[in-house]
């Protein structure tokens, strides 16, 4: 069911770029003309007043299954504006006041994110990510919340140090001067989101600069599935 959901998209995007209607208001179109056709040439009448008759219906079964769409349009946009009214937004930078080996966390949106948790990781050669874990040393999981507006500082985590330094046979599979720091957290409603924000190292200061970042939503359990492929320095 997901292919075939994202076969329907790409072919609805290309469809809108070059010709400004979309996926949906073809094949409307198309079943339209399908069935003027099939109703002039292949219903097996000449009764002039029975081919109008059949096309007058056949026309407002379009128009019915077109109001049905449009209706279901207006509905998902609802639903979306819904979401983006509580959905938080988690920005990740270096926190100025701890030092380069701590990031700051704020939330801009417009509810709070829930059961907050931090990874990093590094952006693979081939593509993807290597060296995914949890930020927090050890087997340590700290979970925390912030409201709209509110902001969290990290401390000093041995861990950011660890990842601009690179060193040893472990980190010989990412790209290098490069980690990314990933945010994941819930809504009031449980959907799951993450923030990931790219860093780029400079070696000579032992420090790193903030490259890209980017944020989505994703189902509970496959995170990796779901984080941006094209993040590049």
């Amino acid at each position: 069911m997901l292919l075939l959901e994202k076969i329907r998209m790409m072919a609805n995007k290309w469809l809108k770029q070059k010709t400004t209607i979309d996926f949906s208001d073809w094949l409307v179109a198309t079943l339209f003309i399908l069935g003027i056709v099939a109703i002039l040439y292949l219903g097996g009448t000449n009764d002039i007043k029975s081919a109008i008759s059949a096309s007058v219906l056949w026309f407002t079964a379009i128009v019915i299954i077109q109001y049905t769409k449009e209706t279901h349009w207006l509905k998902q946009v609802g639903i979306r504006q819904l979401e983006f009214m509580k959905r938080p937004v988690i920005v990740i930078s270096k926190d100025e006041v701890y030092g380069p080996y701590s990031v700051s966390l704020k939330n801009i949106g417009k509810g709070p994110a829930l059961n907050i948790e931090l990874r990093i990781t590094q952006l693979h050669h081939s593509g993807g990510y290597t060296n995914l874990g949890n930020l927090d040393d050890g087997d340590f999981r700290r979970l925390f919340n912030l409201g709209e507006g509110d902001n969290e500082s990290t401390g000093l985590m041995d861990k950011i140090h660890t990842y601009v330094e690179a060193q040893g046979d472990g980190f010989k599979l990412g790209v290098r001067d490069a980690f990314a720091i990933i945010a994941t957290y819930t809504d009031i409603g449980n959907k799951s989101y993450y923030t990931i924000s790219l860093m780029k190292v400079v070696p000579k200061e032992h420090n790193y600069t903030l490259k890209t970042t980017k944020t989505g939503s994703f189902e509970t359990g496959e995170l990796e599935k779901y984080l941006p492929t094209d993040l590049h320095l």
